[in-house]
């Protein structure tokens, strides 16, 4: 649950990392990087990303929980810092759409007399939501020719998240013969109340002279979990309960466009 003083911190940060550095136009004399000071400082960005797929381990049981890669995306705002030299720093705000818990399993015949049952196909498929981070990045730059930079960048990403506890819960009844069999499945997850991760990216800069092109491939790998818990099966006919661990990491590609538009004269 994010609180006032996880707010306040936040806030902390942000004002820090923007403000923490100080750029006047003598850059624009001694950088050799000029012509970067024709565009703003601002880069506003756009991310389509790749979540690892989450991890899933049966503790007691036979039957199998299956998962898949998720797709998702950010967007974005960052100030470049010193951009004028080869070494640069840069600091901003994302808004991360960070995917649902997806899960599937099958109990089959060998599970339940003639009984076949196909349970949740990503049943929560799609977007957790929004969650808020503050990028920090130091990122060196060289020149390939007369508009084409290749950079490279390494930095942190920390923030906050729902901090939410999610239980699902899937009962699945067959009558055989005079009674009713009823099998239950039940999944707790966690989501972290804090994000954090550690990030390279390398790409290039293409100088189109109405506005400043950045292309990054970029990997996150986070620090803490975005989802953990436990799942279980219970009251099979012919089967011994099943237990097992539920983990997605947070780690993710992607491909990240930024533009700084040019700036005013």
């Amino acid at each position: 649950m994010i609180t006032t003083k996880h707010l306040q911190t936040l806030f902390f940060i942000c004002t820090l990392s923007i403000t923490g550095y100080s750029q006047t136009n003598n850059e624009r004399e001694i950088g050799g990087f000029e012509e970067f000071w024709d565009y703003s400082g601002w880069g506003f960005f756009v991310t389509p990303v790749i979540y690892q797929k989450p991890i899933t381990s049966n503790t007691i049981g036979v039957i199998p929980i299956t998962s898949v890669q998720k797709k998702s995306f950010q967007f974005g705002a960052k100030r470049y810092f010193s951009r004028t030299f080869k070494w640069s720093f840069n600091a901003g705000i994302t808004a991360n759409f960070t995917p649902s818990p997806n899960f599937r399993y099958d109990i089959t015949t060998k599970i339940i007399d003639d009984y076949t049952y196909s349970g949740f196909d990503n049943p929560y498929d799609g977007l957790n939501g929004v969650s808020f981070t503050i990028p920090l990045q130091m990122e060196y730059k060289q020149r390939l020719g007369k508009k084409i930079y290749i950079n490279f960048s390494a930095g942190f990403d920390v923030g906050f998240g729902s901090g939410i506890t999610a239980i699902y819960q899937d009962r699945i009844q067959k009558k055989i013969d005079a009674n009713s069999q009823i099998t239950v499945f039940t999944i707790k997850l966690d989501n972290s109340g804090f994000l954090a991760g550690s990030q390279l990216k390398g790409g290039f800069y293409i100088n189109f002279d109405t506005f400043l092109l950045q292309t990054n491939l970029l990997y996150n790998k986070s620090l803490l979990n975005l989802w953990e818990g436990e799942y279980r099966f219970s009251s099979l006919l012919n089967s011994e309960r099943t237990t097992g661990r539920y983990k997605q990491s947070g780690d993710y590609f992607g491909l990240s466009t930024t533009v700084f538009f040019k700036r005013k004269k």
